[in-house]
């Protein structure tokens, strides 16, 4: 028996004879001694075993309280796996079993605990606010990909190692650009509605409220899903179609208005009265533009002969950028009668058309023909020049030009640098077009082709010298 059990022993033994003695002296018979002992030992080891069994609850709150302490530990532990240094050791086993005594084991895991709790409920913190930044920028814009699986797990049990920190961070950082980003995007189209409803003249009941109460101060507010983007972008696309599709009904009919002003001699001021009183887009004034067009359409039938010496003017001068004979000018016979009508104008109006598109294709094969032809006036102007005997005396005040032969000499090897290249690329040239055509290509009725021939037959190419004209 140890030092405490024989205390306990001997205090009850002499408790116990005190009892005695005192039972003697009063004179208590056997029985009524027999159940005050049997009562008194039930009260003691009623005592006792109360006793035991509120230390039995204190050791097992500490266990309990160093069990919830070690899972604890080994969460953050788990969490904070790049911490260096760490050690579950202090008051558990190998084997991850609580050692006794159990005083010992809670103070070693709640000084460990407080080393670690700093720096875990940092990161801890740090990862939920991450996380409820990762919802807010989800539920703001719907669908989006994440890039990282971090997002998938529960920030509860996440490692909360500076990698998985970092990766929360670029992700937080990659979805809040993709915000901006949106936010940007739904601003710009918002604005541009708006602009769009001023320039079209929108009426009240067609404006979309909302987006007049955000566009500006507050654009998130009209939705940053896919869905919204989308609906926006396809607003803003109607309304700008709508802007199209006018200003190009506008833009033809201002110009034949604008045409008619010029042709009629229309009064200046009240011109630019009616150009005052009708800008934009919107739908009356386009209106206003097609009730005028219809106005001087109207006095341009009382005026046709205006219109078509016009259209004719316009017919000589493609009729000579095209070097057509009088032949194929007379082939378009209502140029040369007294009729004018609505009819006639049509019909020279589509020959101007006509006229415009065959001077469009043959632009290339023309500007060799007119560079052919500024080369021979300036082979005739140096031919005229040489044959002035005068150039070469001292006359009158003025003298001779002493520049003069100069010129000569730089045009003359000019003319024999270019002629042959012209020459070359002219004749390919029209070799081509009347493979492709079929038929020869005329200037001034003929074919110049044939006048080509009859120069390289004649001459190859001619140089001036400064003793006259020399062949090579």
């Amino acid at each position: 028996m140890d030092r405490r059990g024989s205390y306990i022993s001997s205090q009850l033994i002499v408790i116990n004879d005190k009892l005695q003695l005192l039972y003697d002296e009063i004179g208590i018979s056997e029985d009524e001694r027999n159940t005050r002992e049997r009562n008194l030992y039930s009260a003691v080891s009623h005592a006792l075993e109360q006793q035991v069994e509120e230390v039995t609850a204190e050791k097992e709150s500490l266990y309990r309280s160093c069990h919830d302490l070690r899972e604890q530990l080994t969460t953050m532990m788990a969490a904070l796996q790049d911490v260096q240094d760490l050690d579950l050791s202090c008051g558990v086993g190998g084997d991850m079993e609580i050692k006794f005594p159990l005083m010992s084991a809670f103070e070693s895991l709640t000084k460990k605990h407080e080393e670690l709790k700093g720096l875990y409920s940092q990161r801890y913190q740090k990862a939920h606010e991450l996380f409820e930044n990762l919802r807010m920028f989800s539920t703001a814009m719907e669908g989006l990909d994440f890039e990282s699986d971090i997002f998938a797990l529960n920030p509860d049990t996440l490692s909360l190692t500076n990698t998985n920190i970092a990766a929360l961070e670029a992700e937080v950082r990659r979805l809040s650009e993709e915000y901006e980003r949106r936010v940007r995007i739904v601003q710009a189209d918002a604005n541009q509605i708006v602009s769009l409803w001023a320039q079209l003249g929108t009426s009240q009941h067609n404006i979309d409220r909302n987006i007049l109460a955000c566009y500006k101060d507050k654009p998130e507010m009209l939705g940053l899903t896919n869905a919204h983007l989308e609906k926006l972008s396809a607003k803003k696309n109607i309304l700008q179609e709508e802007k199209d599709s006018r200003l190009r009904r506008l833009s033809a009919t201002k110009a034949a208005v604008q045409h008619l002003w010029s042709k009629l001699s229309e009064d200046e001021a009240a011109v630019k009265s009616f150009d005052r009183a009708n800008r934009g887009i919107a739908l009356h004034v386009i209106e206003a533009y097609e009730q005028e067009l219809a106005r001087l359409n109207e006095k341009k039938r009382d005026h046709m002969h205006i219109f078509i010496e016009d259209a004719r003017q316009t017919l000589q001068r493609l009729w000579d950028s095209l070097y057509f004979s009088e032949d194929e000018m007379l082939e378009f016979t209502p140029a040369w009668t007294d009729i004018f009508t609505d009819a006639s104008l049509a019909a020279h109006e589509s020959e101007i058309a006509r006229l415009e598109q065959l001077l469009q294709e043959r632009k290339p094969t023309l500007a060799l023909i007119d560079a052919y032809r500024e080369l021979q006036e300036d082979i005739v102007e140096l031919e005229q020049s040489q044959q002035d005997a005068s150039r070469l005396l001292s006359r009158g005040p003025g003298r001779r030009d002493p520049s003069r032969l100069l010129r000569e000499e730089q045009m003359r090897k000019r003319i024999a640098k270019r002629k042959p290249k012209i020459m070359n690329d002219l004749m390919t040239t029209l070799r081509k077009w009347e493979n492709e055509n079929g038929r020869p290509f005329m200037v001034n009725g003929e074919r110049f082709l044939d006048i080509l021939r009859e120069e390289e037959v004649a001459a190859k190419v001619t140089i001036y010298c400064l003793d006259g004209l020399m062949t090579v």
